[in-house]
């Protein structure tokens, strides 16, 4: 059993109950516990619901546990819940992400890189949950955005909002449910593919930056910076990469 589920609403909290409503109903049985957004703001001690995506995501950092246990977590979030456990899984592991309508732009505003360009390195297992004609991105995303192999997109008809029947929370459902069965399998499959012992032999400076804490490891190096500048990171006779470096 995996678990537990956190739960991060959008900016509307408390309003648009139902989407946590709808899937608590249908997903909490099967996880070992539900923390809920009204859960996470008393755990963190915040008195109210604030909208600001760096607090947020560093009073999630504190709560969501570490280690072994944090890589059986399932973070889901809505609009800019989403954001902020994509932010945290970008940063240290956990089992699997599911983004409800995930914003990748705002409505009547330039392109804002940072809602999104962190996707296209995303290494978690990632499942997009995201309705055709919503307004903060729809069916055309897949045409205007960077997406990491690891993250999978599910279309539905439906808003932002998610005003949809119950027929189709149960098809939403079930989609997660076997996402996150399928889940390890695809991040141990990814975890096998790096060599944490040669990247830090080949790179001193990245093993220095890890003894110093500046890093948890040498892949989370090699994610946010070592792809980018063209480190290897296996030993392996092509020099495969992960990610190709951007031209």
């Amino acid at each position: 059993m995996l678990g537990p589920v956190f739960f991060l609403a959008g900016d509307s909290y408390p309003g648009n109950p139902h989407i946590e409503d709808a899937l608590r109903a249908r997903l909490a049985p099967t996880f070992s516990a539900w923390i809920g957004q009204a859960e996470i703001l008393a755990q963190t001690g915040e008195p109210t619901f604030r909208t600001d995506v760096t607090r947020r995501l560093r009073l999630l950092d504190q709560i969501v546990p570490a280690g072994e246990a944090g890589r059986r977590v399932v973070l889901i979030g809505r609009s800019s819940g989403a954001r902020v456990i994509s932010l945290l899984a970008a940063q240290r592991d956990v089992a699997a992400v599911i983004c409800l309508g995930y914003p990748f732009r705002c409505p009547n505003r330039v392109l804002e890189p940072e809602r999104f360009k962190h996707l296209a390195d995303l290494a978690v297992p990632t499942l997009i949950v995201q309705g055709v004609d919503d307004q903060y991105g729809g069916i055309d995303l897949t045409e205007n955005y960077a997406l990491s192999p690891s993250i999978n997109l599910m279309f539905v008809q439906a808003e932002h909002e998610f005003h949809i029947s119950s027929d189709e929370w149960d098809a939403i459902a079930r989609s997660i449910l076997a996402f996150c069965g399928r889940a390890p399998e695809q991040q141990s499959a990814h975890n096998a593919s790096f060599d944490e012992a040669f990247y830090l032999r080949a790179n001193h400076d990245v093993g220095q930056a890890v003894a110093a804490g500046a890093f948890v490891s040498g892949e989370q190096h090699y994610r946010k910076h070592g792809w980018l500048e063209g480190r290897a990171f296996r030993l392996d006779r092509d020099r495969l990469r992960l990610h190709q470096p951007r031209t």
